[in-house]
């Protein structure tokens, strides 16, 4: 891409290069990369440090980024632009500290996490020494590169929005390293980098659509310790009401048809069959991969509803789905088709590995609220361990009062219900026997509490009983629905008549919970503050525009994958495209866009006057039209003074014009692009205090 001073600069000399003139060109060259900066390039580059640095503040550690922001800055605001701003020896020493700080936060060095934060710091380092336009060449390169990394956290709409300003800059920097000394004014330097960089958007949206994709993110495979909190394999008392304290999106929901009321929508996550005495959790034995396709359970026997989805879920970093209760198929993910997916005997959909980047599923389920299993229960479900005893007495007693199984457990539901419980997100902390303290003594928690003791009595009392954890609810946005972590749930499967059953034991201490969604069930609730936004209307009707937005860039950018690309080539009448195919339509529309965008014949034709001649030009006819024209054979010297003459409140002005039109055109130095650029600049800034004649 040329811009059109170096255009000219290739047509206009006027002395031709020659062996000699290119050896003193390329030591010219060679000084310049050994030339201190000046001080407006170190601040153009902190700039684009800053804005290099600024989207990954929302993913690394404060005490590592407010440090590295403030090195950044302090090159800005220093006087000492053209030397290092802490010694050497001593930057190595606070690198140094670095590694052992990222170290010990991290736990290792290795990752995608801690090799980016140090990046972050060494950008920093590097920029405070930065003294030759060399330092400033590898400078953009490492910018460029940690802009980059901020999507190997998340790949949103914001993560773009932000690298914008961040690009702009560094081709702004770019332009100022490769003008050197050249006096070329800001306002050309942000135009010309403005103007290339619109003309390398369509070049961008080209490449995007016809670039062969590939199935899985290559930045993918991330710890996740920046993702959103969610759920996980494990359930402790006040673990999912610290995740109902986020307001994030869990996943997106598109119906086939009319959506369910909200009383029916449990999605069904992780099961938790296993339990120590205080926490519940996912036994190894139940993550095993069965990728029959064709498996069916007898819920299909049952009444209800079937209801056909696709499902936008945010990348959680754990290794299954979410589908609602209850699921007569596999998942078929649509945006990664080599992720393996299988559905065990309880109904917990599992994935080959971690799902570390949004993926897109069609779903098949039940809307009922029981199902038979292929297999009667095992032990596991059972088992209670040797804590709680009060518990344990409660439930023997219930038990001998209610022999009959469906009986008992609707009897304890009512039990929650008549005694004073109370549904909290700030529930109080529970001790060893965590089921009695619960029961007989705080009664005050979240789903958690409710569903892990309801298991835990019905076990002791010899039901095979389970904790299924998930989501309840969810939030209607146009055609979609918005799950949020905000609607984490838990609650009780029970084995019950050769069937598994639901039961939920928070809905009878809170039916708000169910009937109309965690906001309202805790309105009145002290923690309420945290969740207030939705009291705003304009808040909520703001935050679903931008969620509708977000969206769609999740389904037409982030998901554009490989099934989508094979669908615009068919529209384009390309049943499926060859490399040869791909590399001639890169050419064709490169040469197009050559004769579009950059019109270099256009722009021989109109920039055959040098830039000096082109500004003195714009005099003369400003003179002409105020009359006085220039008289034939009157030469530039002759010409100016009768300006002076005529107006003599510019006589410094004009002569100033005509010195260094003189100069740039027929000095020594005129075969030089930078001598030329900078007297026509010279002439352009007097032509601008010459106001009205």
């Amino acid at each position: 891409m040329f811009s059109r001073q170096s255009i000219i600069a290739k047509v206009w000399p006027r002395t031709q290069p020659t062996k000699a003139t290119e050896k003193t060109s390329a030591a010219k060259n060679t000084e310049t990369s050994e030339k201190p900066i000046s001080r407006q390039s170190v601040q153009m580059l902190g700039i684009t440090v800053f804005l290099s640095q600024l989207p990954l503040m929302l993913h690394l550690p404060l005490w590592l980024t407010l440090p590295g922001i403030g090195l950044t800055f302090a090159k800005i605001r220093s006087s000492k632009f053209d030397s290092p701003l802490i010694p050497q020896k001593l930057t190595l020493l606070f690198l140094l500290m670095a590694v052992i700080a990222v170290f010990a936060h991290y736990g290792y060095l290795f990752g995608r996490d801690p090799c980016v934060a140090f990046l972050f710091l060494l950008l920093s380092f590097k920029y405070i020494e930065t003294k030759k336009n060399y330092d400033v060449s590898l400078l953009v390169i490492l910018c460029a590169f940690l802009l980059i990394t901020q999507f190997f956290f998340r790949q949103s709409l914001v993560s773009a929005i932000l690298s914008i300003p961040s690009l702009y800059f560094i081709g702004l920097s770019l332009f100022v390293l490769q003008r050197g000394t050249a006096a070329t004014d800001t306002r050309t330097m942000v135009h010309i980098t403005a103007k290339l960089f619109l003309q390398a958007m369509p070049i961008a949206l080209i490449l995007f659509v016809a670039v062969p994709r590939i199935s899985q993110s290559p930045w993918s495979g991330g710890s996740g310790d920046n993702a959103t909190t969610g759920l996980s394999a494990t359930m402790s008392p006040g673990s999912i009401a610290s995740i109902s304290k986020s307001n994030e999106v869990a996943f997106r929901v598109e119906f086939d048809g009319s959506p369910p009321a909200l009383h029916e929508l449990y999605w069904r996550g992780p099961v938790l069959t296993g339990f120590d005495g205080h926490d519940w959790f996912v036994r190894p034995q139940q993550i095993r991969n069965d990728n029959s396709s064709t498996r069916q359970f007898a819920a299909t026997q049952s009444h209800g509803r079937t209801l056909n989805y696709t499902v936008t879920m945010v990348a959680n970093y754990q290794p299954w789905l979410l589908a609602l209760d209850t699921p007569t198929s596999i998942p078929i993910p649509t945006n990664n088709k080599k992720l393996k997916v299988s559905l065990n005997d309880e109904l917990q959909i599992n994935t080959s590995r971690s799902v570390d980047q949004p993926l897109r599923y069609r779903a098949t389920s039940l809307l009922t609220d029981q199902f038979t299993p292929e297999k009667t229960p095992d032990t596991a479900n059972l088992i209670t361990t040797s804590s709680n005893p009060k518990a344990r007495a409660f439930a023997e007693e219930m038990r001998s009062k209610y022999p009959n199984d469906s009986l008992l457990a609707q009897a304890l539901l009512q039990w929650f219900h008549n005694e004073p419980f109370h549904y909290t997100l700030n529930p109080p902390k529970l001790g060893r026997n965590s089921v009695d303290d619960f029961i007989f003594n705080s009664r005050r928690g979240f789903c958690e509490h409710y569903s892990g003791s309801f298991v835990f009595l019905l076990r002791a009392a010899g039901i095979p009983a389970r904790v299924v954890t998930g989501y309840q609810g969810g939030q209607m946005s146009d055609d979609y629905m918005i799950v949020r972590q905000s609607d984490a749930h838990a609650w009780t499967e029970a084995y019950i008549d050769t069937r598994w059953q639901r039961f939920d034991p928070t809905a009878a201490v809170s039916p708000e919970r169910v009937e109309r969604g965690a906001i309202e069930a805790l309105r009145n609730d002290s923690s309420q503050n945290l969740l207030n936004n939705i009291e705003w209307p304009l808040f909520n009707t703001v935050s679903l525009k931008w969620d509708a937005i977000n969206f769609a860039w999740q389904r037409l950018v982030i998901g554009f994958d490989s099934d989508d690309q094979s669908a615009l080539w068919r529209k384009l009448g390309i049943e499926k495209p060859s490399a040869w195919m791909i590399v001639l339509a890169f050419i064709a529309a490169a040469c197009l866009w050559a004769l579009i965008i950059l019109k270099p014949y256009d722009d021989f034709a109109r920039e055959k006057h040098s830039p000096c001649d082109k500004y003195w030009r714009k005099l003369a006819t400003k003179l002409h039209r105020n009359g006085l024209p220039r008289q034939p054979g009157e030469t530039v010297t002759t010409y100016i003074a009768r300006a002076c003459e005529r107006w003599p409140q510019y006589r410094v002005q004009l002569e100033s014009v005509a010195q260094s039109y003189v100069n740039g055109m027929y000095s020594a130095g005129n075969s030089d692009p930078e001598w030329h650029q900078q007297h026509a600049l010279n002439i352009k800034r007097e032509l601008g205090q010459i106001k009205k004649l």
